[in-house]
């Protein structure tokens, strides 16, 4: 990765290498949504696209080679739960060999779960993934419209709707992040 210019189509070639076409095609709806959202919400679009095509870059990486990443990087405890190392690590990688100010590698990083204090790039990263069009839940279209008229009222119903739908599978070992529902009631008191 080091030694090359980092820019959309790097890191889009990079991704139409690494994915499976499903994978693909998600990644690619999160680059569009995440586009629509920085645009509508004053932010610059390109590297919100950038972070996007990155985002699950990992995704079908192997765990035991990303946990020993992890380790090796010296993240904390919390993101090194299995399903997050591939953001965890990406976002590693974003900040330490490919330059990305904190408001991406933290966006790349926290964008499966969220967390206090996540700047907009984050939120805006977070949503672009439970939201962009391939994503077909009860609930997504209304979800859809009121992120695209009100950013935060957006993020804390798709916040609470995916904490709904996280503690309605929760069975043995599962649980909902402590970040994210850190998160919803931070953004529950605005």
């Amino acid at each position: 990765m080091m030694g090359r210019a980092v820019d959309e189509r790097w890191a889009r070639d990079w991704a139409e290498a690494r994915l499976r076409p499903g994978r693909l095609v998600h990644v690619a709806g999160v680059a569009a949504l995440a586009d629509e959202l920085a645009s509508r919400y004053g932010e610059d679009p390109a590297p919100l696209r950038l972070a996007a095509w990155l985002h699950d870059l990992l995704k079908e990486e192997e765990g035991p080679a990303l946990a020993e990443e992890a380790v090796r990087r010296q993240l904390p405890p919390e993101l090194q739960a299995p399903f997050l190392l591939h953001a965890a690590v990406m976002g590693a990688r974003a900040r330490d060999e490919l330059g990305f100010p904190p408001e991406l590698w933290e966006a790349i990083t926290y964008h499966p779960i969220g967390r206090p204090g996540l700047g907009r790039a984050g939120e805006i990263l977070y949503l672009a993934d439970k939201l962009e069009v391939g994503r077909l839940y009860d609930g997504v279209e209304e979800l859809r419209r009121l992120a695209r008229r009100d950013l935060k009222a957006g993020l804390l119903a798709t916040v609470e709707a995916i904490v709904a739908f996280e503690q309605s599978q929760s069975g043995p070992g599962r649980a909902v992040h402590p970040l994210t529902l850190a998160w919803m009631e931070t953004l529950r008191r605005g």
